[in-house]
């Protein structure tokens, strides 16, 4: 794989058990509007969001993709939290609201398939079955419209005792079964960040991420942490942003190393990886190092990397 040149798609990943949980009940739909930054007031049934969890300040508690099931019930595969986190926080907002919460983590395998064809990949594993909508479930596996290359893709979950032979399915219909590495590469290749890993730090906004377009909704009503995000996208613009890094070195720094610009900290390095014969990484900076070719250096501990600023995506 070279960096000018993407891997050819598509890919099979095994990403484990999966944070898995359920919202079912009259006021699910309610519910869930007033506690996460996505429109799901109006999600149509099979239909995906992906949102962010925030608090009253606005600052990102974690991610989460959406998706509707029934008129009354919702499908939530978490990032960055657990289930027992996700209750504990959201539990308690549950008081005369009609609406059942249950965590499914520990019982299904999450499996991905990314890339060119991945579509053409699962409808043919699954029988036929058309992954044309955002959530499917076909003979009990959920299939989940999410792209996490740039490149199109689905995921899937499915109870583990199966996952071994719904992944021989997969490889039969053409995905090629790849180590996680190869989809962080595709991740940071393509400028996608993920939670907790590519914070800014303890205080972490979606507009500092590049998330305003893809996990925000400015008129669906209130929900926690509403006023900081509208009064951010209206009033002001932030001071950090999401940009790449390309590495000078052998060897990957650590995820949170600093980055400096003529002796000042200006930032932090989130997840790096190895793309073709460079070292990329995404980083969350400050304006001053926002230029295209920047030259910055990374340090952590006793080390230190020469690195240059470039735009997201990396061409």
């Amino acid at each position: 794989m070279s960096a000018a040149t993407p891997p050819s798609p598509p890919f099979l990943f095994d990403l484990g058990l999966a944070p898995v949980l359920t919202l079912q009940g009259p006021d699910a739909r309610r519910f869930a509007n007033g506690m996460f930054t996505q429109n799901v007031r109006d999600l149509a049934v099979g239909a995906a969001a992906r949102s962010a969890m925030t608090d009253d300040r606005g600052r990102i508690l974690g991610l989460l993709d959406l998706y509707c099931t029934d008129q009354e019930g919702f499908l939530l595969v978490l990032e960055g939290v657990d289930g027992d986190w996700f209750q504990e926080r959201y539990g308690m907002y549950i008081v005369f609201d009609d609406v059942e919460m249950a965590d499914l983590s520990g019982e299904l395998v999450l499996l991905s398939v990314q890339g060119q064809g991945a579509g053409q990949v699962v409808q043919q594993a699954l029988g036929g079955a058309d992954p044309a909508l955002g959530h499917r479930l076909v003979d009990g596996v959920h299939l989940l419209a999410r792209d996490r290359a740039a490149t199109g893709g689905w995921d899937l979950l499915v109870p583990h005792e199966r996952a071994d032979a719904l992944r021989a399915d997969l490889a039969v219909a053409g995905a090629q079964p790849a180590a996680l590495d190869e989809l962080l590469a595709l991740r940071v290749r393509a400028g996608l960040p993920t939670w907790p890993a590519d914070r800014s730090g303890e205080r972490t906004f979606v507009h500092e991420l590049g998330l305003r377009d893809l996990v925000c909704s400015f008129d669906k009503g209130c929900y926690v942490g509403q006023e900081v995000i509208n009064r951010m996208d209206t009033m002001g613009r932030p001071t950090r942003r999401l940009l790449g890094l390309t590495i000078q070195g052998a060897e990957l720094p650590p995820e949170g190393t600093t980055v400096q610009l003529d002796g000042a900290t200006i930032g932090r390095m989130g997840t790096a990886a190895r793309v073709g014969d460079q070292l990329q990484a995404l980083a969350v900076l400050q304006k001053k190092g926002w230029a295209p070719g920047t030259s910055v250096t990374l340090t952590s501990a006793n080390a230190s990397w020469p690195a240059i600023v470039s735009t997201l995506p990396f061409d």
